[in-house]
């Protein structure tokens, strides 16, 4: 648990990355040691710019552990052992694992980088994942790894790109890492900090709203939804940065379900959470302001409907002549009535509104 890693002061070198929101320390500024990194004895430590921040992202740096526990098992390495020993044999595991996992990735470059990241080298990192793209430009676990450590750095447009070049280039378009890129994407996407990075085809409603339903379905088993309940709420109930539309009273109360999901997945903060029932409050304001909206247009059509059953066939014939069209051609007072409710049905309907102001 968070508690049983207290934080442990370290001197902040002047281009030290906090592990959690990427801030760069300024000369001199000391940043703090995950307690547990310090603990285990780690060649590299995690360095964070307050305990507050090391509270916040502790679920993702908590895994970060448990992956490093799991390579240890793998290799039989343990804590006791050197700091020397356990670097290197960490680092040939890993390039074991990315040869035998995808024999196009060159492995040298990959572990060259993993090291780097693991000891806050982002930029480093990110020099080596570039020139892994330059080596192969259809290697879109390069542009992944490269969107997340320009993440890391602050750089969301940057970022944002490289996402989408990794989704571009990945075939077959599904599983669990395309959702999550996917998801990475349309969450960088949705950011007013994201406006200048040139929208991909399928950025429109019709093809956005299926496609955050299956990232949710490949991300539910892993339990890592927060971030795709969030997206497809916004997109369903057209918040700012989503593509235009007009949900229906239907949507925004999808979109109020899946906030009031998202907010008991925000188990890291309290805050976060209120704003996220806020949101859903908001949403079902909207499906009943939707809703009422609906039944005053029914009972306006009902009202249009009434006076135009009430006129001659010569009247009806009178208004379809006023509206410039032709009733020659309908056969009988139903194609005359429905052709004059066609013509006249929002004029008589802004007349009714005005009568009953």
């Amino acid at each position: 648990s968070l508690l049983k890693s207290p934080l442990a002061s370290m001197s902040g070198e002047s281009r030290a990355i906090c592990s959690g929101c990427g801030l760069e320390a300024n000369k001199g500024a000391r940043f703090q040691a995950c307690g547990r990194c310090v603990e285990e004895q780690l060649p590299s430590k995690h360095l964070f710019c307050s305990k507050a921040c090391l509270k916040l992202h502790w679920p993702t740096h908590k895994k970060w552990h448990e992956e490093q526990k799991a390579i240890e098992a793998k290799i039989g390495v343990h804590v006791s052992q050197s700091l020397a020993s356990k670097s290197r044999a960490a680092a040939d595991l890993n390039m074991r694992l990315v040869s035998r996992v995808d024999p196009d990735v060159d492995a040298h470059l990959m572990a060259k980088a993993w090291q780097k990241e693991t000891s806050n080298d982002w930029r480093g990192a990110a020099k080596l994942y570039r020139k892994m793209i330059a080596n192969d430009p259809n290697n879109w676990k390069a542009y992944d790894a490269l969107a997340r450590v320009l993440d890391r750095c602050n750089d969301p447009v940057g970022a944002c790109t490289n996402y989408l070049l990794s989704v571009e280039h990945m075939v077959p378009m599904r599983g669990k890492d395309w959702a999550r890129i996917m998801s990475c994407a349309i969450e960088l996407l949705l950011n007013e900090t994201c406006k200048s990075v040139r929208r991909p085809s399928w950025w429109s409603r019709e093809p956005l709203l299926p496609i955050t339903l299956q990232i949710i379905e490949e991300q539910g088993c892993t339990g890592n939804v927060l971030t795709p309940l969030q997206n497809r709420a916004r997109v369903l109930c057209c918040c700012e940065g989503s593509p235009e539309g007009s949900p229906t009273a239907a949507e925004y109360k999808e979109a109020a379900t899946l906030y009031e999901q998202a907010a008991k997945e925000a188990t890291h903060s309290a805050e976060v959470a209120l704003d996220l029932r806020t949101s859903a409050s908001l949403c079902l304001e909207h499906a009943c302001r939707k809703e009422s909206e609906l039944k005053y247009e029914n009972q306006l059509d009902a009202i249009v409907m009434n006076k135009l059953a009430a006129l001659s066939i010569s009247e009806l014939k009178e208004v379809i002549t006023d509206t410039g069209q032709s009733w020659r051609g309908c056969t009988d007072i139903n194609d005359l009535r429905s052709l004059a409710c066609a013509a006249f049905k929002d004029k008589l309907k802004e007349r009714i509104r005005a009568e009953a102001r």
